[in-house]
């Protein structure tokens, strides 16, 4: 059954597309329990399905210019909710082979006040007050190491003082580092989602080529958006992407050039050219060096950092792992830039999504329980018709029309013809 989200009207659809973060708190409020329930039909698990609704709204945020009507919006739910459900049934899984546990967790839902605390800070960067916190925290620690040096001195060798001294200064080292990267991401984040900036866009079915303010130019896949911040060019040149493109960047000795995406941040200092894509339903971002390399940071929820070199890749997921990707993934990923659509083993709900997302068309499912038939095709980006032949095959249905709609629809069983 389609989701049905409570005092979800086109009034307060329009102020989440405003960027009201009060109007996306109501509307998370009233569809967290909802969604727990979707998740969990999946998952069995509400801590599991908690984490996967908390994940689901800062895509949502940066994803809201694409937010037409109510109806849409539980229907993209519905569908993301599902989907990312599934990703994470896996992910838990491969965990608990790994570990040989296969118990699921039996504590409750985290309340939608602190899911919702840790979704505003993922939009809008640590707050003032938590930043003020691991200053005092420093302070602090550099405060006890050199009173507590000081004590040692009286009693106790230096070889062991320093030691110590070196400890409680590696502990405040580790904790700047972590603040400083954890600031750096805000100021990003709230410079992309902030109301002063310009977007960059294509719509469904579309690509584009663009130059940017500072002549750094992009390749957009279908449904991007780019979002330049009112400085950028000025006093910076970091952007925010929802989507999948290719930057060629132009040389700027002051200012790198970089892109957040979701947790991600990519970095380039010279002229690399290189690709990142990051949609919503994505199960991780996926960054490829072309020329030059580009340093990739993950934020959170676990802290990394990686160079990448010309022809080298990385997936990075939603629970801060990283891998090379599959030659599989980079090929759905990217195959855009080649002028190529292609799906590897992917339910065919996801599978006619992604064709209407790079063609602009639309195809519905006469028996809707076809939608997790899994499938795997290949098609050219500059033939729909291909496409459909395609995703024939793989589906094992045909192509038809019912009055002005398009639709797969399993064959008509031959009918016995005269010998002749």
């Amino acid at each position: 059954m389609a989701l049905s989200i409570p005092g979800l009207d086109a009034d307060l659809l329009t102020q989440v597309r405003n960027g009201d973060l009060g109007a996306l708190e109501k509307l998370f409020r009233a569809a967290y329990p909802i969604l727990i329930d979707k998740a969990k039909e999946v998952l069995g698990d509400d801590t599991a399905a908690a984490r996967v609704v908390e994940r689901l709204f800062p895509r949502l945020f940066a994803e809201r210019a694409a937010l037409t009507t109510p109806a849409a919006l539980e229907e993209m739910l519905d569908g993301a909710v599902h989907e990312a459900a599934v990703r994470e049934r896996s992910r838990l899984a491969g965990i608990r082979k790994r570990d040989d546990a296969s118990a699921k967790s039996s504590a409750p839902a985290p309340s939608a006040d602190d899911v919702w605390k840790r979704i505003s800070t993922t939009i809008q960067g640590p707050s003032a007050e938590a930043v003020a916190q691991a200053t005092e925290m420093k302070d602090k620690l550099r405060h006890e190491a050199g009173g507590h040096i000081r004590e040692m001195t009286k009693t106790t060798p230096w070889y062991v003082r320093a030691g110590a001294g070196a400890a409680l200064l590696a502990v405040v080292a580790v904790l700047l580092f972590v603040f400083a990267k954890s600031g750096e991401k805000g100021r990003l984040q709230r410079q992309v989602a902030g109301l002063d900036v310009r977007d960059i866009k294509t719509g469904t079915g579309q690509r584009g080529n663009v130059t940017m303010d500072d002549g750094t130019t992009a390749m957009f896949g279908a449904e991007t958006r780019v979002v330049l911040p009112s400085e950028f060019a000025k006093t910076q040149r970091g952007v925010g992407i929802t989507g999948a493109a290719e930057f060629k960047v132009a040389q700027d000795a002051t200012y790198p050039f970089q892109v957040l995406a979701r947790n991600v941040i990519v970095t380039a200092t010279g002229t690399e050219q290189f690709a990142v894509r990051a949609y919503p339903t994505d199960e991780g971002v996926i960054v490829r060096a072309k020329e030059g390399s580009v340093k990739v940071e993950v934020q959170e929820p676990v802290v990394s950092e990686h160079t990448l070199n010309p022809g080298q890749a990385l997936l990075i997921n939603a629970d801060g792992s990283t891998a090379p990707p599959t030659e599989a993934q980079m090929a759905e990923a990217l195959g855009y830039l080649d002028g190529t659509f292609s799906i590897e083993n992917k339910s065919l709900r996801h599978t006619l999504s992604e064709i209407k997302k790079w063609y602009g068309t639309e195809l519905f499912l006469k028996d809707t329980t076809m939608g997790s038939r899994m499938v795997s095709m290949n098609a050219p980006l500059t033939s729909s018709t291909e496409a459909i032949k395609a995703v024939e095959g793989a589906s094992g249905l045909v192509f038809g029309w019912e009055g002005r709609t398009m639709v797969l629809k399993t064959p008509e069983p031959e009918k016995p013809g005269r010998r002749r």
